[in-house]
């Protein structure tokens, strides 16, 4: 039942990726009564929750795994490995080039926002992945693929000139 559990979680976690980190990100965009500040705060707010949620689902995916007595794969650990990455120097760095904005002051270009939208699609990837090779998830499309069966049709005693 673990592994289902765990896939299950994969798929929520990727669901909150495509949702807050890819779609309400770049929606917020849209609304031209708010000021880019505000926007921006709304933002830091919005990936402070976010990233809250990816940790806590994180720590679930990591016990199902001690509790079903299952090794994280590499995708597991690249993960989580990104997971640290986005929140621990990425965000921070965002952070700073969000002060700077509202100050008033113009940072160099956006490719830190670019590497944190990479982190996340590789991020997605590996979520979607993750849940779908979970070993419970395997069988059960190994038993939904179709195959022939040995003997299509039963000729036995049947001749040519019964039919």
């Amino acid at each position: 039942m673990t592994p289902k559990f765990t896939s299950a979680v994969f798929f929520i976690w990727a669901g909150l990726s495509v949702g807050g980190n890819i779609l309400a990100a770049a929606a917020k965009f849209q609304v031209s009564t708010l000021t880019t500040a505000e926007l921006l705060l709304v933002g830091r707010a919005q990936f402070a929750w976010l990233g809250n949620a990816e940790w806590i689902l994180c720590a679930t995916v990591l016990l199902l795994l001690a509790a079903g007595r299952q090794r994280p794969t590499p995708a597991h650990c690249l993960i989580i490995l990104l997971l640290v990455l986005q929140q621990h120097w990425l965000t921070p760095l965002l952070q700073l080039r969000t002060d700077m904005i509202i100050a008033g002051n113009v940072p160099d270009g956006p490719a830190l926002h670019f590497l944190f939208v990479g982190a996340e699609v590789a991020k997605l990837t590996l979520l979607m992945f993750a849940g779908l090779l979970q070993p419970d998830t395997q069988r059960k499309a190994q038993r939904l693929t179709w195959q022939l069966p040995r003997h299509p049709l039963n000729l036995k005693g049947c001749s040519v000139e019964k039919l």
